[in-house]
């Protein structure tokens, strides 16, 4: 939980866009039900025109 509360804490303060093109922060949430149970995923990251940078958790 901490690891997801920072990265969304860095997202934020990038974009400000203090130099360059504003990064917009993302973010996505899935539960996935199958044969082996339920599992989660979190996907947090942050993009612009030119570029775009996300990190997974879970499966």
């Amino acid at each position: 939980m901490r690891v997801v509360i920072t990265l969304g804490l860095l997202g934020f303060l990038a974009a400000c866009g203090a130099e360059g093109d504003p990064l917009r922060p993302t973010a996505s949430l899935g539960v996935n039900v199958g044969s082996g149970g339920v599992s989660q995923s979190v996907t947090v990251g942050a993009q612009n025109s030119n570029s775009s940078f996300s990190v997974g958790f879970g499966g």
